[in-house]
């Protein structure tokens, strides 16, 4: 009624686990009978286990005999015709992408008269110039954490330039219009938050200026290098006696 292949003259090259199931290799156009046959013959040998998906890739480990194969499973040599191997595998997870630092503050202006406010700015966002950043990351590597302790002295001038990472200090800072001349605000440091650092400073006038930008140093006079950060904003008209209260948070995520 039909035909069967002849032995391989290596069945085992065939197979992979012995010659018990040449019997039932038959060609394409098997009837019935002898396919049940042949998956008599499957359930005695011994399976290999495909599991789908598995990223350990289980492809090829052999079960005992008996075992419930419930994963797709394929015998070498005999496949099944009612279970099917996927036809892809679940893609790999995935990779973990890490976070990023980012530190950004903001400024805010108010000016006071004769006890009172009378004129509040901001909040700007400020630029973090490049010898700020560079204090910043020394302090990480321990060459140096003392300007990033330091940056609490608010200087103010009447330069108008728009701040640029090479900044190094305000452009046109006040001098004897501080009161003290030539002595910047020393600002408090406090926190704002869980991740905010904030300083708060106020410089007091004897003489006119009209102020137009702010800068966070390390030192109440001289350069006060590094400089952390430098704002530019529409000018206020500062009378003699009158203060420019500055509030400088920096937030950290």
């Amino acid at each position: 009624m039909f035909k069967t292949f002849k032995p391989f003259k290596s069945f085992k090259a065939f197979c992979g686990l012995c010659a018990l199931c040449a019997s039932a290799v038959m060609t394409p156009a098997i009837p019935a009978l002898a396919q049940r046959d042949a998956l008599k013959v499957r359930e005695n040998l011994e399976a290999v286990i495909i599991r789908a998906g598995d990223s350990k890739n289980l492809t090829g480990q052999i079960a005992p005999k008996g075992t419930q194969v419930k994963e797709s499973l394929q015998v070498r040599g005999v496949r099944s015709p009612d279970r099917k191997a996927p036809d892809t595998l679940a893609p790999d997870p995935l990779p973990v992408r890490g976070g990023s630092l980012r530190a950004h503050g903001t400024v805010m202006l108010a000016q006071i008269r004769d006890g009172q406010v009378i004129d509040v700015r901001g909040p700007f966002r400020n630029l973090i110039v490049n010898a700020g950043e560079t204090a910043l990351r020394d302090c990480f590597i321990a060459t140096s954490c003392t300007p990033v302790q330091a940056w609490k002295f608010h200087g103010i001038g009447t330069g108008a330039t728009a701040a640029a990472e090479g900044d190094t200090g305000c452009q046109t800072e006040l001098t004897t219009q501080y009161n003290p001349d030539n002595t910047r605000a020393t600002g408090s440091q406090t926190n704002n938050g869980a991740n905010v650092y904030r300083t708060v400073g106020t410089n007091t006038v004897d003489a006119a200026a009209a102020v137009t930008e702010w800068c966070l140093l390390t030192a109440a006079t001289g350069a006060g290098t590094p400089m952390w950060s430098r704002v530019v904003f529409s000018t206020i008209n500062l009378a003699s006696g009158d203060s420019l209260q500055t509030t400088y948070d920096l937030t950290i995520e």
